[in-house]
């Protein structure tokens, strides 16, 4: 996914300069890959045993969120034409809403709870920006792209409440499956489409 925004960007750019979104793009696909490399690799992956449910907690997953969802905010902002209060609000709340995840992941139950709904409000916040910016922009596409987000990154408060880090309702196998296919939507698919899609009206 990464090595295929390179071309795009230099097309955009007229073989002169690479285009900002396909520069962002290259850098989010290419944290993603090296966070998926480190889980692969079991680095910095915690087995905790100490409450109700057992859980793997996949720190490499918070450090990649932590770089490539501010990314792919500015991305969509740049397409959007966003002002620039907007851009530090979406990238603020964003942080928040990750580091909150993050840190409801380390404890147990009920504050890990009360951890994760903090972030589901803070994602809520970035939610209606990201309308926001969708319903300012004179681009025709920014509907669909600010639909993709919104409907691919809604997995990931799912994901953590159902999965090893939540309920445990999901089995690790089941929710790694789905966190997969969640990032081929959140990240390469949207970087595809909003570098193909970011230049037109």
């Amino acid at each position: 996914g990464a090595l295929a925004v390179l071309p795009l960007a230099v097309g955009q750019g007229g073989g002169r300069e690479l285009a900002m979104p396909a520069v962002l793009g290259f850098i989010v696909l290419s944290v993603a890959m090296l966070s998926y490399f480190g889980m692969w690799s079991g680095v910095w992956v915690e087995f905790k045993t100490s409450g109700a449910t057992p859980r793997v907690i996949f720190f490499p997953k918070y450090i990649d969120w932590m770089v490539t969802t501010p990314l792919l905010l500015a991305m969509l902002a740049l397409a959007g034409g966003a002002d620039t209060p907007t851009l530090v609000a979406l990238v603020g709340n964003d942080a928040l809403m990750v580091l909150c995840w993050l840190v409801g992941a380390t404890l147990t139950a009920p504050y890990k709870y009360v951890w994760w709904v903090l972030g589901v409000l803070f994602f809520a916040v970035v939610l209606v920006l990201v309308f926001k910016v969708v319903d300012r922009s004179p681009n025709s596409n920014m509907r669909a792209l600010g639909l993709i987000l919104a409907l691919s990154w809604a997995m990931y408060p799912a994901l953590w409440v159902l999965g090893s880090e939540g309920t445990g309702a999901l089995g690790l196998s089941q929710e790694v499956a789905v966190t997969v296919l969640t990032d081929l939507c959140a990240k390469v698919l949207f970087t595809i489409l909003v570098i193909t899609w970011g230049a037109e009206g």
